[in-house]
């Protein structure tokens, strides 16, 4: 029952799918254009002049084979175009496509008869290409039959050879050439002599020369990356170089590159339908195209492009491609690209990356690069990149960059970077750095940066949360064990408090929390106590001749012992009054209020509390620990570094 659902299923899609080829195939094929026309006595040749600027086409025909001055009356409204040259011209005529070009060719006698040919007699005609404007020869010239799909190239000399099984009366071939305009001649059969053809060059075009810049990724021609010099023949490049825009086609199969139903002409067709059994090359997808191992299209993929192995496309995805190992877009792409290894973007993407190891893109980030090791972009980052290993941005990062080890970004954050161990920018943060070892701002930091170790900007404007802040100057905040700031709050402080005890501390950050790291002892009474004094500050009014500071700290005491390993701490909230005698000293004093919290077996330390402490206005055991408080008060001096 299952295996009968998934069949209806996918019955359903090729339905859906097919009708979708039809109708794009539809709406870019020429001959399938609606026009509204209404003309009276008017002779074809102006009918079909009036048909080419309302369908944005042109005609190619013999001029012997075609009624041009036979007068013609008719009045259509939204009628394809194949239909009204039908109605015009009788069924005694055939067209075909080439780019925007309709080429009206006149079926022979079997052929309007029977349906078929009977004179299955294959002629060769021979020629040489030459350029109008100079006499010279024209190598690498491509001269095709349109009728089929022979081809022949220019050899040096500009001449040609090609072998044609004519369906008509007439032999219609074109010749293209990159630079010069194309040209369509017709030839009787009988005329299979040398012939001389002149092909116009295209006017050059100067181009201003532009300052280079170094690239990370570098642009290239599809025609040059390896894999497809490998696979496509000399040939077949020069052809798709010659014909850039042949025709479209319904559908095509290829086993390989050089054999398929398109021949030597595929890199000049696009396909709605294309399969290849190992790979392929044509000049673009317009539906669906699926590959054995690889598909190569020249130009733009609007659709769906599934391979085994990868897709190569030289210009822009419109839609999805899927691949076991590599998708390769060298424009831009507004869809996804999905792969098992590797997707590569030559230009902006709109859209998703999603590979198994790696992503890269030319260009600015619109979408979402998910992968399992790495994601880099040369530009911006406007969208997501996720990752297990790393991100990097050559622009700003103004999305998300999310990563299980480092985020990069060579200019400024103005997003969120997420990590598992580091994120560095070069330019500033202006919104938040979150890692679980280390945030690096090399300008500025207006936003928030959170770690469990190391932060890092030069000027701080927002909020550093860490072990070690690092700073050049901050006017935000910097929380953390260590705040290392060069133009910063460096003060070292001598002081002795009610318990006769000599305190002697360091404080490092800013004026609106600092940190403070100290040794204290008692040397005139108990000369085998001393302290570890660890806490944080801030200091009020610091531009004033008075100035207040208020400290917390807490001070591990150690009695007849280098260290006590039971509780034994001392902790203090002080207010210190300073009278501020130049810019580096000032002298200092202010009450305190103390709460020592000892180990219940600890009693020779709680013991000497008791003793040194004048006012211990609450002293109880709780558990395993005992609570002393008082109030105290301390003297000192002060040194501004």
């Amino acid at each position: 029952m299952v295996v009968k659902h998934s069949l209806i299923y996918l019955i359903l899609v090729l339905l859906l799918l097919y009708n979708g080829i039809s109708d794009l195939y539809a709406q870019s094929n020429p001959l399938q254009k609606k026009i509204t026309l209404s003309v009276k006595n008017e002779s074809v040749e102006n009918t079909l002049f009036k048909m080419a600027d309302l369908g944005s086409y042109s005609f190619s025909y013999n001029s012997d084979i075609v009624p041009l001055d036979s007068l013609v009356t008719f009045n259509v409204n939204s009628k394809e175009t194949v239909k009204i040259l039908n109605g015009m011209l009788g069924m005694d005529y055939y067209y075909k496509t080439s780019g925007y070009y309709i080429i009206i060719l006149k079926k022979n006698k079997k052929q309007s008869n029977n349906n078929s040919i009977s004179d299955k007699t294959t002629y060769t005609i021979t020629g040489t290409i030459i350029n109008s404007r100079t006499g010279e020869k024209i190598a690498t010239a491509t001269v095709y039959n349109l009728n089929k799909i022979e081809t022949a190239l220019t050899d040096s000399a500009g001449i040609f050879t090609i072998n044609v099984i004519p369906e008509t009366d007439y032999i219609s071939l074109g010749v293209s050439k990159v630079n010069y305009y194309d040209t369509i001649i017709y030839i009787r059969p009988t005329d299979k002599n040398n012939i001389e053809l002149k092909l116009s060059p295209k006017p050059e075009n100067i181009n201003k020369l532009t300052p280079k810049t170094v690239q990370t990724i570098s642009t290239k021609e599809i025609n040059d990356v390896i894999l497809v010099k490998t696979l496509v023949s000399d040939e077949m490049i020069v052809n798709s170089l010659n014909l850039s825009d042949y025709e479209t086609r319904k559908w095509q199969i290829s086993l390989v590159p050089f054999a398929g139903t398109n021949h030597k002409l595929s890199g000049s067709i696009t396909n709605k339908l294309s399969l290849n059994i190992l790979s392929g090359y044509s000049n673009g997808v317009d539906g669906l195209e699926v590959g054995g191992i690889l598909n190569i299209n020249k130009k733009d993929v609007r659709g769906l492009q599934v391979a085994g192995i990868g897709n190569i496309t030289g210009r822009n995805v419109k839609g999805v491609q899927i691949a076991g190992f590599f998708n390769t877009a060298i424009g831009k792409v507004n869809g996804a690209q999905i792969s098992g290894f590797c997707n590569t973007i030559f230009d902006t993407l709109q859209g998703a990356q999603v590979a198994g190891y790696v992503n890269l893109q030319k260009g600015k980030l619109n979408g979402l690069q998910l992968s399992g090791f790495t994601n880099i972009t040369t530009e911006d980052v406007d969208g997501f990149q996720v990752t297990g290993y790393v991100n990097i941005a050559l622009g700003s990062n103004n999305g998300m960059q999310l990563s299980g080890f480092a985020n990069i970004a060579k200019n400024d954050n103005n997003g969120y970077q997420i990590s598992g161990y580091t994120n560095t920018i070069k330019g500033s943060n202006n919104k938040l750095q979150l890692s679980s070892f280390a945030n690096i701002a090399v300008k500025e930091s207006k936003g928030t940066q959170i770690s469990c170790f190391f932060n890092y900007a030069k000027n701080v404007k927002g909020y550093q949360i860490g072990i070690i802040n690092v700073a050049d100057t901050v006017s935000g905040l910097s929380i953390g064990f260590f705040n290392i700031v060069r133009k910063g709050y460096h003060s070292i402080n001598f002081s002795f408090d009610e318990m006769l005890f000599g305190n002697l501390n360091y404080c490092m950050g800013t004026n609106i929390f600092y940190t403070i790291f100290g040794l204290s002892g008692n040397p005139i009474l108990y000369n085998k106590t001393w302290g570890a004094t660890f806490g944080f500050g801030t200091l009020l009014r610091h531009d004033k001749k008075i100035s207040v500071n208020i400290d917390f700290t807490s001070t591990h005491i150690n009695r007849d012992s280098i260290w006590v390993n039971m509780t034994s701490t001392k902790n203090k909230l002080s207010v210190g009054l300073n009278y501020n005698l130049s810019k580096h000293w000032a002298i200092t004093a202010g009450p305190s209020l103390n709460l020592f919290v000892s180990d219940k077996e600890n009693t020779g330390v709680r013991d000497y509390i008791t003793d040194t402490s004048p006012h211990n206005f609450y002293n109880k055991l709780s558990g395993s620990s005992n609570y002393q408080a008082w109030v105290g008060c301390f003297v000192g001096l002060k040194f501004r570094i």
